[in-house]
Protein backbone atom coordinates (compact mmCIF):
# COMPACT_ATOMS: atom_id res chain seq x y z
CA UNK A 1 0.00 0.00 0.00
CA UNK A 2 1.20 3.59 -0.59
CA UNK A 3 2.75 5.12 2.53
CA UNK A 4 0.67 8.27 1.99
CA UNK A 5 -2.27 8.98 -0.28
CA UNK A 6 -2.54 11.99 -2.59
CA UNK A 7 -5.14 14.53 -1.46
CA UNK A 8 -8.68 14.27 -2.79
CA UNK A 9 -9.81 17.74 -3.85
CA UNK A 10 -13.40 18.91 -4.23
CA UNK A 11 -12.80 20.85 -7.44
CA UNK A 12 -10.13 22.01 -9.83
CA UNK A 13 -10.40 25.54 -8.41
CA UNK A 14 -8.47 24.48 -5.31
CA UNK A 15 -5.28 23.89 -7.31
CA UNK A 16 -5.82 25.76 -10.60
CA UNK A 17 -3.85 28.80 -9.44
CA UNK A 18 -0.68 26.68 -9.48
CA UNK A 19 -0.84 26.14 -13.26
CA UNK A 20 -0.92 28.08 -16.53
CA UNK A 21 -1.28 25.13 -18.89
CA UNK A 22 -3.89 22.40 -18.55
CA UNK A 23 -3.48 19.23 -20.62
CA UNK A 24 -6.72 17.30 -20.44
CA UNK A 25 -7.61 13.78 -21.41
CA UNK A 26 -10.86 13.45 -23.33
CA UNK A 27 -12.59 10.10 -22.86
CA UNK A 28 -13.34 9.45 -19.17
CA UNK A 29 -12.40 12.99 -18.20
CA UNK A 30 -14.54 15.32 -20.32
CA UNK A 31 -16.96 12.86 -21.93
CA UNK A 32 -18.06 9.21 -21.70
CA UNK A 33 -18.11 8.43 -25.42
CA UNK A 34 -21.74 9.54 -25.63
CA UNK A 35 -21.94 13.05 -24.20
CA UNK A 36 -19.93 15.65 -22.29
CA UNK A 37 -20.02 15.30 -18.51
CA UNK A 38 -22.38 17.79 -16.81
CA UNK A 39 -19.74 19.98 -15.12
CA UNK A 40 -17.08 19.83 -17.82
CA UNK A 41 -18.03 22.90 -19.85
CA UNK A 42 -18.23 25.13 -16.80
CA UNK A 43 -14.83 23.89 -15.65
CA UNK A 44 -13.27 24.62 -19.05
CA UNK A 45 -14.85 28.06 -19.05
CA UNK A 46 -13.44 28.82 -15.60
CA UNK A 47 -9.93 27.79 -16.69
CA UNK A 48 -10.12 30.14 -19.64
CA UNK A 49 -11.44 32.98 -17.46
CA UNK A 50 -8.35 32.67 -15.25
CA UNK A 51 -6.08 32.87 -18.31
CA UNK A 52 -5.16 29.22 -18.49
CA UNK A 53 -4.41 27.53 -21.81
CA UNK A 54 -6.18 24.25 -22.52
CA UNK A 55 -4.88 21.37 -24.61
CA UNK A 56 -6.89 18.21 -25.20
CA UNK A 57 -4.57 15.21 -25.50
CA UNK A 58 -6.32 11.99 -26.42
CA UNK A 59 -5.33 8.42 -27.25
CA UNK A 60 -8.18 8.16 -29.74
CA UNK A 61 -6.84 6.40 -32.87
CA UNK A 62 -8.14 8.99 -35.32
CA UNK A 63 -6.96 12.23 -36.82
CA UNK A 64 -7.67 15.61 -35.24
CA UNK A 65 -10.15 16.75 -37.89
CA UNK A 66 -12.51 13.81 -37.33
CA UNK A 67 -12.16 13.91 -33.53
CA UNK A 68 -12.91 17.64 -33.41
CA UNK A 69 -16.15 17.01 -35.28
CA UNK A 70 -17.01 14.01 -33.10
CA UNK A 71 -16.56 15.78 -29.75
CA UNK A 72 -18.51 18.78 -31.03
CA UNK A 73 -21.36 16.32 -31.49
CA UNK A 74 -20.94 15.24 -27.87
CA UNK A 75 -21.36 18.89 -26.83
CA UNK A 76 -17.74 20.10 -26.67
CA UNK A 77 -17.30 23.02 -29.11
CA UNK A 78 -13.91 24.10 -30.48
CA UNK A 79 -14.00 27.48 -28.73
CA UNK A 80 -13.65 25.74 -25.35
CA UNK A 81 -10.02 24.70 -25.91
CA UNK A 82 -6.81 25.99 -27.48
CA UNK A 83 -5.33 22.78 -28.89
CA UNK A 84 -6.37 19.25 -29.79
CA UNK A 85 -3.81 16.47 -30.23
CA UNK A 86 -4.53 12.78 -30.79
CA UNK A 87 -2.45 9.63 -30.96
CA UNK A 88 -3.96 9.11 -34.41
CA UNK A 89 -2.57 12.42 -35.64
CA UNK A 90 0.80 11.59 -34.09
CA UNK A 91 0.87 8.24 -35.90
CA UNK A 92 -0.10 9.89 -39.20
CA UNK A 93 2.73 12.41 -38.79
CA UNK A 94 5.17 9.62 -38.05
CA UNK A 95 4.10 7.65 -41.11
CA UNK A 96 4.42 10.66 -43.38
CA UNK A 97 7.45 12.48 -41.96
CA UNK A 98 9.83 10.20 -40.09
CA UNK A 99 12.58 8.34 -41.95
CA UNK A 100 12.57 5.75 -39.18
CA UNK A 101 9.58 4.04 -40.75
CA UNK A 102 11.48 2.97 -43.84
CA UNK A 103 11.91 -0.50 -42.31
CA UNK A 104 8.24 -1.55 -42.13
CA UNK A 105 7.58 -2.16 -45.80
CA UNK A 106 4.77 -0.58 -47.76
CA UNK A 107 1.48 -2.37 -46.93
CA UNK A 108 -0.50 -2.26 -43.70
CA UNK A 109 -3.19 -4.56 -42.38
CA UNK A 110 -5.84 -2.61 -40.46
CA UNK A 111 -6.61 -4.24 -37.14
CA UNK A 112 -9.63 -2.16 -36.23
CA UNK A 113 -13.02 -1.02 -37.49
CA UNK A 114 -13.43 0.78 -40.79
CA UNK A 115 -14.19 4.12 -39.18
CA UNK A 116 -10.66 4.17 -37.74
CA UNK A 117 -9.00 3.96 -41.17
CA UNK A 118 -8.24 7.67 -41.54
CA UNK A 119 -4.55 7.25 -40.60
CA UNK A 120 -3.21 5.15 -43.47
CA UNK A 121 -4.83 7.15 -46.30
CA UNK A 122 -2.66 10.09 -47.31
CA UNK A 123 0.56 8.25 -46.54
CA UNK A 124 2.79 6.32 -48.93
CA UNK A 125 1.47 3.06 -47.47
CA UNK A 126 -1.19 0.91 -49.10
CA UNK A 127 -3.77 -1.12 -47.25
CA UNK A 128 -3.54 -4.90 -47.63
CA UNK A 129 -6.74 -6.92 -47.85
CA UNK A 130 -5.37 -9.73 -45.70
CA UNK A 131 -2.59 -10.33 -43.22
CA UNK A 132 -0.51 -12.49 -45.59
CA UNK A 133 -0.03 -9.56 -47.96
CA UNK A 134 0.85 -7.06 -45.24
CA UNK A 135 4.27 -5.86 -44.13
CA UNK A 136 3.02 -4.36 -40.85
CA UNK A 137 -0.11 -4.09 -38.71
CA UNK A 138 -1.83 -0.78 -38.01
CA UNK A 139 -3.67 -1.51 -34.76
CA UNK A 140 -6.35 1.04 -33.91
CA UNK A 141 -8.92 -1.03 -31.98
CA UNK A 142 -10.58 -4.46 -31.97
CA UNK A 143 -12.63 -5.16 -35.06
CA UNK A 144 -15.83 -5.10 -33.00
CA UNK A 145 -16.68 -3.98 -29.46
CA UNK A 146 -17.40 -7.56 -28.34
CA UNK A 147 -13.88 -8.82 -29.11
CA UNK A 148 -11.70 -10.10 -26.25
CA UNK A 149 -7.90 -10.24 -26.35
CA UNK A 150 -8.17 -14.03 -26.53
CA UNK A 151 -10.13 -13.72 -29.77
CA UNK A 152 -7.15 -12.08 -31.49
CA UNK A 153 -4.56 -14.74 -30.59
CA UNK A 154 -4.80 -16.54 -33.93
CA UNK A 155 -4.16 -13.33 -35.84
CA UNK A 156 -1.30 -12.35 -33.52
CA UNK A 157 0.28 -15.79 -33.86
CA UNK A 158 0.22 -15.51 -37.65
CA UNK A 159 1.63 -11.99 -37.47
CA UNK A 160 4.46 -13.23 -35.25
CA UNK A 161 5.26 -16.00 -37.73
CA UNK A 162 5.58 -13.36 -40.43
CA UNK A 163 7.58 -11.14 -38.02
CA UNK A 164 5.29 -8.22 -38.73
CA UNK A 165 5.84 -5.04 -36.72
CA UNK A 166 2.73 -3.51 -35.20
CA UNK A 167 2.00 0.21 -34.91
CA UNK A 168 -0.33 0.70 -31.96
CA UNK A 169 -2.33 3.92 -32.27
CA UNK A 170 -4.05 3.72 -28.86
CA UNK A 171 -2.06 2.51 -25.83
CA UNK A 172 -5.21 2.42 -23.64
CA UNK A 173 -6.21 -1.04 -22.42
CA UNK A 174 -9.92 -0.26 -22.11
CA UNK A 175 -12.37 2.62 -22.26
CA UNK A 176 -15.79 3.40 -20.84
CA UNK A 177 -18.66 4.11 -23.21
CA UNK A 178 -21.61 5.16 -21.11
CA UNK A 179 -21.51 2.66 -18.25
CA UNK A 180 -19.78 -0.18 -20.13
CA UNK A 181 -16.11 -0.99 -20.59
CA UNK A 182 -14.66 -1.91 -23.99
CA UNK A 183 -11.29 -3.27 -25.10
CA UNK A 184 -8.77 -0.89 -26.68
CA UNK A 185 -5.82 -1.42 -29.02
CA UNK A 186 -3.29 -1.25 -26.18
CA UNK A 187 -4.48 -4.55 -24.73
CA UNK A 188 -3.95 -6.30 -28.09
CA UNK A 189 -0.54 -4.71 -28.63
CA UNK A 190 0.58 -5.64 -25.12
CA UNK A 191 -0.41 -9.26 -25.77
CA UNK A 192 1.60 -9.18 -29.02
CA UNK A 193 4.66 -8.05 -27.07
CA UNK A 194 4.22 -10.28 -24.04
CA UNK A 195 3.02 -13.54 -25.59
CA UNK A 196 4.67 -13.44 -29.02
CA UNK A 197 7.67 -11.13 -28.53
CA UNK A 198 6.25 -9.02 -31.33
CA UNK A 199 7.68 -5.63 -32.16
CA UNK A 200 5.30 -2.82 -31.25
CA UNK A 201 5.72 0.87 -32.09
CA UNK A 202 3.59 2.92 -29.70
CA UNK A 203 1.92 6.29 -30.31
CA UNK A 204 0.15 8.34 -27.65
CA UNK A 205 0.21 8.60 -23.87
CA UNK A 206 2.20 7.68 -21.77
CA UNK A 207 5.06 8.07 -24.28
CA UNK A 208 7.12 11.24 -24.19
CA UNK A 209 6.51 12.32 -27.79
CA UNK A 210 2.80 12.82 -27.07
CA UNK A 211 3.59 15.25 -24.29
CA UNK A 212 6.52 17.06 -25.87
CA UNK A 213 4.59 17.83 -29.06
CA UNK A 214 1.69 19.12 -26.97
CA UNK A 215 3.95 21.39 -24.92
CA UNK A 216 5.62 22.75 -28.05
CA UNK A 217 2.28 23.56 -29.66
CA UNK A 218 1.10 25.30 -26.47
CA UNK A 219 4.27 27.38 -26.31
CA UNK A 220 5.14 26.21 -22.80
CA UNK A 221 8.80 26.84 -21.96
CA UNK A 222 8.88 24.23 -19.18
CA UNK A 223 6.67 21.89 -17.18
CA UNK A 224 6.57 23.49 -13.73
CA UNK A 225 3.28 25.32 -14.50
CA UNK A 226 1.73 22.44 -16.48
CA UNK A 227 -0.74 19.85 -15.20
CA UNK A 228 -1.95 16.64 -16.85
CA UNK A 229 -5.54 15.79 -15.95
CA UNK A 230 -6.83 12.34 -16.84
CA UNK A 231 -8.67 9.26 -15.62
CA UNK A 232 -6.09 6.54 -16.36
CA UNK A 233 -3.11 5.76 -14.16
CA UNK A 234 -0.88 3.98 -16.68
CA UNK A 235 -1.29 6.51 -19.50
CA UNK A 236 -2.36 9.94 -18.24
CA UNK A 237 -0.73 9.93 -14.82
CA UNK A 238 2.36 7.87 -15.62
CA UNK A 239 3.01 9.89 -18.79
CA UNK A 240 2.49 13.23 -17.10
CA UNK A 241 4.79 12.30 -14.22
CA UNK A 242 7.55 11.13 -16.54
CA UNK A 243 7.25 14.37 -18.50
CA UNK A 244 7.75 16.34 -15.27
CA UNK A 245 4.23 17.78 -15.05
CA UNK A 246 1.79 18.02 -12.21
CA UNK A 247 -0.87 15.31 -12.37
CA UNK A 248 -4.53 15.11 -11.36
CA UNK A 249 -6.40 11.80 -11.48
CA UNK A 250 -10.10 11.92 -12.32
CA UNK A 251 -11.72 9.10 -10.35
CA UNK A 252 -15.01 8.88 -12.20
CA UNK A 253 -13.66 7.49 -15.47
CA UNK A 254 -12.09 4.09 -16.09
CA UNK A 255 -11.38 3.55 -12.37
CA UNK A 256 -14.88 4.53 -11.17
CA UNK A 257 -15.92 0.98 -10.21
CA UNK A 258 -12.73 0.36 -8.24
CA UNK A 259 -13.21 3.66 -6.41
CA UNK A 260 -16.91 3.01 -5.78
CA UNK A 261 -18.03 6.12 -7.67
CA UNK A 262 -21.41 6.46 -9.31
CA UNK A 263 -24.32 8.85 -9.87
CA UNK A 264 -25.41 8.49 -6.23
CA UNK A 265 -21.96 8.42 -4.63
CA UNK A 266 -19.35 10.99 -5.61
CA UNK A 267 -16.99 10.57 -2.67
CA UNK A 268 -13.80 8.53 -2.66
CA UNK A 269 -13.14 6.34 0.37
CA UNK A 270 -9.45 6.27 1.44
CA UNK A 271 -9.32 2.46 1.48
CA UNK A 272 -10.60 2.24 -2.10
CA UNK A 273 -8.09 4.84 -3.26
CA UNK A 274 -5.30 2.95 -1.49
CA UNK A 275 -6.32 -0.27 -3.24
CA UNK A 276 -6.30 1.44 -6.63
CA UNK A 277 -2.87 2.98 -6.11
CA UNK A 278 -1.33 -0.11 -4.54
CA UNK A 279 1.68 -1.12 -6.63
CA UNK A 280 1.52 1.94 -8.87
CA UNK A 281 4.91 3.45 -9.67
CA UNK A 282 3.48 6.87 -10.51
CA UNK A 283 1.10 8.38 -7.99
CA UNK A 284 -0.97 11.43 -8.95
CA UNK A 285 -0.35 14.69 -7.13
CA UNK A 286 -4.08 14.93 -6.36
CA UNK A 287 -7.36 13.15 -7.07
CA UNK A 288 -10.68 14.68 -8.15
CA UNK A 289 -13.82 12.47 -8.19
CA UNK A 290 -15.23 14.17 -11.31
CA UNK A 291 -13.98 16.97 -13.55
CA UNK A 292 -15.54 20.04 -11.99
CA UNK A 293 -14.49 23.50 -10.88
Amino acid sequence: MPTSLPPVVAGLSSIAHEYDYFILDLWGTLHDGVSVYPDALNCLDQIRRTGGKIALLSNVPARVSSVRERIAGYGLPQNMYDLLRTSGEEAFEALTQEPGYTDIGSRYYLLGPEHFDDIGPGTRFERADNLRDATFILCTAPHTRSVRVEDEMGLLSQAAEQKLPMICVNPDLSVMRGDRSYLCAGAIARAYEDKFAGRVIWHGKPYRRAFSSCLAALGASGTDRVIMVGDTLHTDIAGGKKAGMGTLLIGGGIHATTLGLGPEDKTIAPDKLANLLNGSQDLPDAVLPYFCW
